[in-house]
């Protein structure tokens, strides 16, 4: 499917992403208007993580989902993370692991995806 109307905002994405830095990027808007799918669509698989937060979700609840994603991305810590100073710091061990590809710009991208292989 193909995005439509979002032509600024893929235009500002892949500008980020075509940038010789490290980029973040905030999406924010009402529920239910493409937000996760204008990213997606605009990046494909260049991941190197990726997480989305539960609505309505406790602080618990959103580390809880956290550190599901961490462990499909090859974290090895059993318990859910205490904080968020102590998520982040394990999603920067996991995003420093060998075996981390990087996009056609060089950044960080999923180690699974087939655009790379």
């Amino acid at each position: 499917m193909k995005v439509i109307g979002r032509k600024d905002a893929i235009r500002e994405l892949e500008s980020c992403e075509k940038s010789g830095k490290s980029e973040f990027v905030c999406l924010y808007g009402r529920r239910r208007v493409g937000k996760t799918y204008l990213v997606e669509q605009t990046f494909a698989n260049y991941f190197a993580f990726r997480a989305t937060g539960v609505e309505g979700g406790s602080t618990r609840v959103q580390l809880k989902s956290f550190h599901q994603r961490l462990l499909e991305s090859g974290d090895t810590a059993r318990q859910v993370p205490k904080n968020w100073f102590e998520a982040f710091s394990r999603l920067e061990q996991v995003l420093a692991a060998d075996g981390i590809r990087r996009s056609v710009h060089g950044k960080l991208a999923d180690r699974s995806s087939p655009a790379l292989t």
